[in-house]
Protein backbone atom coordinates (compact mmCIF):
# COMPACT_ATOMS: atom_id res chain seq x y z
CA UNK A 1 0.00 0.00 0.00
CA UNK A 2 2.80 2.26 0.89
CA UNK A 3 4.25 1.30 -2.65
CA UNK A 4 0.81 2.38 -4.71
CA UNK A 5 1.12 5.77 -2.91
CA UNK A 6 4.59 6.61 -3.55
CA UNK A 7 3.90 6.02 -7.15
CA UNK A 8 0.71 8.06 -6.99
CA UNK A 9 2.84 11.15 -5.49
CA UNK A 10 5.43 10.72 -8.11
CA UNK A 11 2.81 11.34 -10.30
CA UNK A 12 0.48 13.87 -9.05
CA UNK A 13 3.72 16.21 -7.75
CA UNK A 14 4.88 17.46 -11.09
CA UNK A 15 1.34 17.85 -12.26
CA UNK A 16 1.04 20.06 -9.29
CA UNK A 17 3.88 21.97 -9.92
CA UNK A 18 3.64 22.63 -13.65
CA UNK A 19 1.36 25.88 -12.88
CA UNK A 20 4.48 27.29 -11.15
CA UNK A 21 6.74 27.22 -13.41
CA UNK A 22 8.94 30.28 -13.70
CA UNK A 23 9.00 33.40 -15.28
CA UNK A 24 8.64 32.76 -18.79
CA UNK A 25 10.60 35.62 -21.57
CA UNK A 26 10.72 35.90 -25.35
CA UNK A 27 13.20 37.96 -27.20
CA UNK A 28 11.30 41.11 -28.73
CA UNK A 29 12.62 44.13 -30.38
CA UNK A 30 10.14 47.51 -30.73
CA UNK A 31 10.94 51.25 -31.68
CA UNK A 32 9.39 54.20 -29.94
CA UNK A 33 8.68 55.82 -33.51
CA UNK A 34 8.25 54.76 -37.06
CA UNK A 35 11.90 54.76 -38.77
CA UNK A 36 12.44 58.22 -41.06
CA UNK A 37 14.35 59.03 -44.19
CA UNK A 38 17.05 56.24 -45.94
CA UNK A 39 18.65 53.29 -45.01
CA UNK A 40 22.78 53.91 -45.28
CA UNK A 41 23.95 51.77 -48.48
CA UNK A 42 27.53 51.05 -49.55
CA UNK A 43 29.09 52.75 -52.63
CA UNK A 44 31.88 53.17 -55.05
CA UNK A 45 31.06 56.38 -56.68
CA UNK A 46 30.51 58.93 -54.03
CA UNK A 47 26.65 57.88 -53.83
CA UNK A 48 25.62 58.08 -57.64
CA UNK A 49 25.54 53.91 -57.47
CA UNK A 50 24.13 51.81 -54.43
CA UNK A 51 25.74 48.72 -53.84
CA UNK A 52 22.39 46.53 -54.25
CA UNK A 53 24.48 43.14 -53.76
CA UNK A 54 27.72 41.49 -52.93
CA UNK A 55 29.01 41.82 -56.86
CA UNK A 56 28.96 45.36 -56.61
CA UNK A 57 32.11 44.57 -54.25
CA UNK A 58 33.53 41.08 -55.00
CA UNK A 59 34.34 41.30 -58.98
CA UNK A 60 37.25 41.12 -60.91
CA UNK A 61 37.25 43.33 -64.08
CA UNK A 62 39.77 42.11 -67.19
CA UNK A 63 42.07 43.56 -69.57
CA UNK A 64 39.54 43.40 -72.70
CA UNK A 65 36.30 44.93 -70.23
CA UNK A 66 35.06 41.50 -69.34
CA UNK A 67 33.35 41.83 -65.31
CA UNK A 68 33.31 38.39 -63.70
CA UNK A 69 31.30 38.85 -60.56
CA UNK A 70 30.40 35.62 -57.77
CA UNK A 71 26.72 35.52 -59.58
CA UNK A 72 28.10 35.22 -63.29
CA UNK A 73 31.62 32.84 -62.51
CA UNK A 74 31.43 30.48 -65.01
CA UNK A 75 34.92 29.17 -63.91
CA UNK A 76 35.41 25.89 -62.23
CA UNK A 77 38.49 23.26 -61.08
CA UNK A 78 38.47 22.28 -64.53
CA UNK A 79 37.34 25.58 -66.14
CA UNK A 80 39.53 28.38 -65.19
CA UNK A 81 39.57 32.02 -65.57
CA UNK A 82 41.63 32.76 -68.67
CA UNK A 83 43.25 35.89 -68.97
CA UNK A 84 42.38 37.32 -72.45
CA UNK A 85 46.43 38.43 -73.37
CA UNK A 86 49.45 36.07 -73.49
CA UNK A 87 51.84 37.83 -70.71
CA UNK A 88 48.84 38.92 -68.58
CA UNK A 89 49.54 38.80 -64.77
CA UNK A 90 47.51 39.08 -61.92
CA UNK A 91 48.58 43.03 -61.93
CA UNK A 92 46.64 43.47 -64.89
CA UNK A 93 43.20 42.49 -63.15
CA UNK A 94 40.87 45.39 -61.82
CA UNK A 95 39.23 45.10 -58.26
CA UNK A 96 37.69 46.80 -55.56
CA UNK A 97 40.47 45.20 -53.21
CA UNK A 98 43.60 47.26 -53.01
CA UNK A 99 46.34 44.99 -54.83
CA UNK A 100 48.62 45.76 -51.54
CA UNK A 101 46.39 43.24 -49.19
CA UNK A 102 45.01 39.74 -48.83
CA UNK A 103 41.77 40.70 -47.76
CA UNK A 104 39.65 43.66 -46.46
CA UNK A 105 36.96 43.64 -43.54
CA UNK A 106 33.82 45.06 -44.18
CA UNK A 107 33.88 47.82 -41.63
CA UNK A 108 37.08 49.00 -43.17
CA UNK A 109 34.97 49.57 -46.21
CA UNK A 110 33.26 52.12 -44.53
CA UNK A 111 35.94 53.90 -42.96
CA UNK A 112 39.41 53.36 -44.24
CA UNK A 113 37.85 53.41 -48.10
CA UNK A 114 35.14 55.56 -47.60
CA UNK A 115 32.78 53.19 -49.80
CA UNK A 116 29.92 54.66 -47.08
CA UNK A 117 26.81 56.76 -48.02
CA UNK A 118 23.55 57.96 -46.25
CA UNK A 119 21.34 60.79 -47.30
CA UNK A 120 20.06 62.15 -44.70
CA UNK A 121 22.93 61.81 -42.17
CA UNK A 122 21.54 59.96 -39.52
CA UNK A 123 23.60 56.34 -40.28
CA UNK A 124 26.80 56.61 -38.80
CA UNK A 125 26.41 56.94 -34.91
CA UNK A 126 28.57 58.68 -31.87
CA UNK A 127 30.97 55.86 -32.05
CA UNK A 128 31.12 55.56 -35.84
CA UNK A 129 29.93 52.56 -38.32
CA UNK A 130 30.47 49.53 -37.16
CA UNK A 131 30.33 46.31 -39.28
CA UNK A 132 29.95 42.65 -38.45
CA UNK A 133 29.06 39.55 -40.24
Amino acid sequence: RLFRLTKLLLFFVPLFLLPYTQCSMALTASTSRYIEGSAPYLTLDGGQTRATSTDSFLFIKLQDGRVITPSTNPSSATNPIRLPYAGSTLGNIDMLIPSSVDSVNLSDLVTRYNYWGDDDGDGQGINGVTATG
